[in-house]
Order: structure tokens, then sequence, then C-alpha cells
């Protein structure tokens, strides 16, 4: 399941929570959570590992809820959040459901300018500041 965000305020991050429900024979497969078509969170599941019974139970499968609690580099004014799992048989005997579902971006403090993607990961040292000027009050 897909859905996207448009007109977003200026910011550098996303943060993403939700409640993740995964339901009956989950044999090591996984659930993605992911931004703009990239993989930001996996959750994997073996629910023979779990005690909790809630529904499709006639198999005695088990289930599990999971909180979603992550933070993703981004700076664009739209997001595309997508849910999805490698799961690979019916909706009857494994499945997954979403609910509390909350996006927020992280705004940049007073003063804060991003440039472009292609610098948001990038780390500085004194090693390695050519080309760059740095306020010392606020420096590496």
């Amino acid at each position: 399941m897909t859905k996207t965000y448009k007109n977003l305020p200026s910011h550098y991050r996303l943060s993403i929570k939700a409640q993740l429900f995964q339901i009956s024979s989950w044999d090591n497969e996984s659930f993605f959570v992911l931004v703009d078509g990239v993989r930001v969170a996996t959750y994997q599941t073996n629910l023979n590992n779990h005690p909790v019974y809630w529904c499709g139970t006639e198999y005695g499968w088990r289930s599990r809820s999971v909180q979603i609690d992550i933070e993703a580099a981004h700076i664009s004014d739209s997001a595309e959040i997508t849910f999805t799992s490698n799961l690979d048989e019916d909706a009857a005997n494994e499945s997954w459901g979403i609910r509390d579902f909350e996006l927020s971006v992280v705004k940049c403090v007073d003063n804060c300018v991003v440039i472009s993607d292609e610098f948001q990961e990038e780390e500085f040292s004194d090693k390695d500041v050519s080309g760059w000027t740095f306020d010392r009050n606020y420096g590496i």
C-alpha cells in the first residue's frame, strides 16, 4: 500500500510511526517500509516463536504487534510512503495490517539550509574540508 504526501514543509528527516500487525503463518518473511522507493526499515518474523493468538488461528498460527518508529533522511517537498511485504501465500494464511499511522517532518533548526540530497549523509572532519568554510562556533 502506497500514499504520496505533497507540499511538505521544509525539513531534513521524516518520522514514521505506526502499529504493525503480523498475522498467521509468517515463516521468516519480511515487512518493509519504503520512502520514495528506498527501503528504510525491515521487520523479519517467524511467528512460530510468538505466543499470541489473535486471528487466523484456525491453522494454529500466531500473531504479533510491532511498533514502527523510524526516522529517515529526506528533504523533498513530497514523500511516497510504501508498506509492503514478501509474503507468498494467500491472505487467509498470512497477512498484515497497519493502524495508528503518523507521518511528521523533522524541521531544521534555525538557519539550517539543506543544499542537496547529495550531501545529507556526508561526514566532515578537520582533515577533509577542502572547499568548505566553517564557523568554529558551530563546527567540527
